[in-house]
């Protein structure tokens, strides 16, 4: 939006408008930031029950059917960017630090999860 001189209102149609999450990519484009996101980013996202939720290299997903948490798994990106191994039961601590992460994203944007009846 920075990029396209695009301001978003804040009301549309008489309702209020949330703005969008993230950060400008501007300053990393431009040379004047080595990175867009610092490691204690949290950005998640849910589609039909679907999960992911990432901090830092740590990713916790949920692809699997039922679509809850106890379907999660646990990646370090650093060591597996095509998310092979499920890294849960060697980092047990980062496993529950990304579930709450996820919680705290999920109910601070208020996110309802819904399983897919397919």
């Amino acid at each position: 939006l920075e990029l396209a001189l695009v301001e978003v209102p804040h009301k549309r149609n008489g309702r209020l408008v949330k703005g969008m999450l993230g950060e400008s990519l501007a300053p990393y484009l431009f040379d004047r930031a080595d990175y867009v996101h610092d490691e204690n980013y949290v950005t998640a996202l849910e589609h039909e029950g679907r999960v992911y939720c990432r901090k830092g290299k740590w990713k916790i997903v949920n692809l699997e059917k039922p679509y809850d948490e106890k379907t999660f798994v646990l990646y370090d990106l650093s060591d597996d960017p095509a998310e092979t191994t499920n890294v849960a039961n060697k980092y047990p601590e980062k496993f529950v630090e990304m579930l709450s992460e996820w919680r705290k994203y999920r109910d601070t944007n208020g996110l309802v999860v819904v399983s897919p009846s397919r």
